[in-house]
């Protein structure tokens, strides 16, 4: 995808500008290859959203911006989902 398509990129997170009626919502994640057994970091498809709004939504409903590997309690997940909202709200006011 070109560069200039991202509307806007949050942490691994961006939504992009598909056409005029679809944004499209990406999150780069760790993948491996199964030939080379290396692993690197691949831009995955995470859906397709009619407006900018519905895929900011997404973004927090999907839990997007929230590391599954480090959570160990209840309490941890509450926080990350706070830096997850705060995350959001940044880049909306920046």
């Amino acid at each position: 995808m070109d560069e200039e398509k991202v509307l806007i990129q949050i942490g691994d997170v961006r939504i992009m500008k598909v056409d005029d009626k679809n944004v499209m919502l990406e999150r780069n994640e760790w993948t491996i290859n199964p030939k080379t057994k290396r692993e690197k970091r691949v831009w995955r498809f995470k859906g397709f959203y009619a407006t900018f709004s519905k895929a900011l939504q997404a973004i927090v409903t999907k839990e997007l911006l929230i590391n599954e590997n480090s959570l160990d309690s209840l309490k941890s997940h509450l926080k990350q989902v706070e830096e997850s909202n705060q995350k959001v709200l940044d880049a909306l006011e920046g």
